[in-house]
């Protein structure tokens, strides 16, 4: 075979091979997270998304971190755990005053239903850590908000990730209503926390 033809023919093959790139751990200024869209960690840890929760006839959404497959999918984190979402639900980092804002367009009218408490209104992405931690960044990578330091409730402590109170706030550890419900609820759910060693909400 003619030489000059060959090399011609695999440059084309070459440029017509899918490119592969690795799911960016970023979410950028105006930039949206939509259900089936995920923020991963850089080595793939955790994954960050609007999973869908429940029976697969009606399931119901919520904002969460989880560990990524293979790995069992642990949810470590969720948003706003007493509203559930809709499949039409969306994150996305505001141009404005710079925080993580979470809609429902078929709640409300497009309603806000959960933002960040950055104050700071610098930052410029939002990253998902391996750690499991979603944080904000400035242009120079000082984190101004993290999930780790502002979630007031959760039932799963990772490493570096701490229960605190102060004269404002505290967080708290509570458990989830039901295997497939993270809400906080009203009856059955536990909590532990400083200044409550452990508390029962309700009949069990």
């Amino acid at each position: 075979m003619d030489s000059g033809k060959v090399l011609p023919t695999l440059f084309l093959l070459l440029r017509l091979l899918p490119v592969w790139t690795s799911p960016s751990p970023t979410l950028g200024l105006s930039s949206r997270l939509n259900v089936n869209d995920t923020l991963v960690s850089p080595w793939g840890h955790f994954e960050l998304g609007i999973f869908a929760f429940g029976p697969s006839q009606g399931p119901k959404y919520q904002l969460c971190i989880r560990y990524a497959a293979p790995i069992e999918q642990v949810v470590t984190w969720v948003a706003n755990r007493d509203v559930p979402l809709s499949n039409k639900a969306y994150l996305e980092l505001s141009t404005v005053d710079r925080n993580l804002q979470l809609f429902d367009p078929a709640n409300g009218l497009n309603k806000r239903l959960w933002i960040s408490s950055n104050t700071e209104r610098i930052a410029i992405t939002a990253q998902l850590l391996d750690m499991g931690n979603l944080v904000l960044m400035d242009s120079n990578g000082t984190i101004t908000w993290d999930s780790f330091k502002n979630s007031s409730t959760t039932d799963t402590l990772l490493p570096g990730q701490y229960l605190y109170k102060n004269d404002t706030k505290r967080n708290t550890l509570t458990s989830w209503l039901t295997n497939d419900n993270p809400a906080t609820g009203k009856n059955g759910t536990y909590t532990f926390g400083w200044g409550t060693l452990a508390s029962v909400s309700g009949p069990i």
